[in-house]
């Protein structure tokens, strides 16, 4: 009869081991919220204005698209810049007059950064050395990018906000829950470690004790 027992505590173990293994990576899935996502793939439909004079002036581009994000930087021949984040379809670039000296034009694209991103298609700026009717349109384009540049001003800084708080979220969650990883790493993943480890112990003892108890018994004759 012992032997039984035996033989079913120890099935028993078996099956907590089993479960104990199994809720090591299942917590961070069922439990945990979302973490990051990868970021998109930048795209370029238009940038305005798309030529100027080489006189020398500086100016803000507005490049429309999609895909764009806080991080995303734009490069000019490769060059990177400081952009301005405007939102996920509009993003604001300034050049300078070492851009358009000497040159003809050059390529504007936006990159993003890993998890995922990339780099978008790109767009030729083309540089009017000698064209009097562009400065006209030069100026009144700049006026209304540094314009729009104000306007949106706001609801960039809600957005960054927003995702401030979204992270902030994010690790708080991970800290409760833990992640999908194969040791423990949230407190609820501790706790149900810890309970079970708990109960492996409570188990080895009785069939360690069971078995010492049926060793010292005295056989009896029939």
């Amino acid at each position: 009869m012992n032997k039984i027992n035996n033989n079913k505590i120890i099935l028993s173990l078996k099956v907590l081991s089993l479960l104990a293994f199994c809720l090591l990576l299942i917590p961070a899935k069922v439990f945990a919220t979302p973490g990051y996502v990868d970021n998109p793939t930048p795209y370029i439909s238009s940038i305005t204005p798309n030529s100027i004079n080489n006189l020398g002036s500086n100016m803000v581009i507005t490049i429309t698209g999609n895909g764009f994000i806080p991080s995303s930087i734009v490069r000019i021949n490769g060059s990177d810049r400081t952009a301005t984040f405007i939102d996920s379809t509009h993003i604001l670039v300034r050049i300078n007059s070492n851009d358009i000296s000497d040159t003809d034009g050059f390529y504007i694209n936006v990159f993003n950064g890993f998890p995922g991103g990339g780099y978008s298609n790109a767009e030729f700026f083309t540089v009017n050395k000698n064209n009097s009717t562009t400065i006209t349109s030069t100026t009144t384009n700049t006026e209304n990018n540094i314009n729009n540049n104000n306007t949106y001003s706001n609801t960039n800084q809600t957005q960054n906000t927003t995702t401030k708080n979204s992270n902030f979220n994010n690790l708080a969650s991970t800290a409760i829950f833990g992640s999908n990883s194969f040791f423990p790493s949230g407190l609820i993943q501790w706790i149900l470690f810890a309970i079970i480890i708990l109960l492996i112990i409570i188990l080895a003892r009785r069939i360690f004790g069971a078995h010492a108890k049926y060793n010292e018994a005295p056989m009896k004759s029939p």
